[in-house]
């Protein structure tokens, strides 16, 4: 990944959602449990680097370690999501009892942080492929990508990949970043169809 395509990420998915999150836990579980969030440069560094241990491995396994082979946006953003959920933003004191919202936090960091790259990809996709002012307008306007709706006894659907994500790491599973690429295109593609019907309604 070129640097300033990382340094996009880093300001506009990475950043905004290690605030949003660590602001959303309640104060009083902050001082209980000594709650931080560090979104210094070292974590950044560490981040790119984990990143490029996740890119490499994917060229490895799947490009036979070929240099030539570009990874599309879907694995990119998975990588960036086995980065994340490495370098862990927010730290806490583990105890048996550890509230939810504090344990779940940096895998919703993770998750989210790695949606929002891809939805920034998607429309630098369609600026870059011209005529689709309708397409990009409509997608500027959800400022991020919608998720399919579950049935009412289940978990919403981001909170169900979250725990997915939890559930790997408390295993000591190894990241599958082919699994959580093609996770990634099916969300792509249920908001391209969801953009497409908007575009094609409106034009009535």
């Amino acid at each position: 990944m070129q640097s300033e395509t990382f340094e996009v990420f880093w300001q506009k998915a990475i950043l905004p959602y290690c605030n949003l999150i660590f602001y959303e836990i309640p104060s009083n579980f902050v001082e209980c449990y000594n709650v931080k969030l560090d979104i210094g440069t070292e974590l950044k560094n560490r981040v790119s680097a984990w990143y490029e241990y996740y890119r490499r491995d994917f060229h490895k396994y799947y490009f036979n370690n070929s240099t030539n082979s570009l990874i599309d946006r879907h694995k990119i953003c998975s990588c960036l999501i086995g980065a994340m959920v490495k370098c862990r933003p927010v730290s806490y004191i583990l105890t048996p009892k550890i509230p939810i919202e504090i344990f779940l936090s940096n895998y919703k960091i993770a998750f989210f942080s790695g949606v929002k790259a891809l939805y920034l990809l998607r429309i630098a996709q369609w600026i870059l492929d011209g005529n689709m002012t309708d397409f990009v307008d409509a997608i500027y306007s959800q400022k991020m990508f919608k998720f399919p709706k579950t049935q009412p006894e289940h978990d919403e659907y981001s909170v169900g990949r979250i725990k997915a994500l939890a559930l790997t790491d408390c295993r000591n599973q190894a990241f599958d970043t082919l699994a959580y690429a093609d996770m990634l295109y099916w969300i792509e593609r249920f908001n391209d169809e969801n953009i497409f019907r908007i575009v094609n309604q409106s034009d009535i």
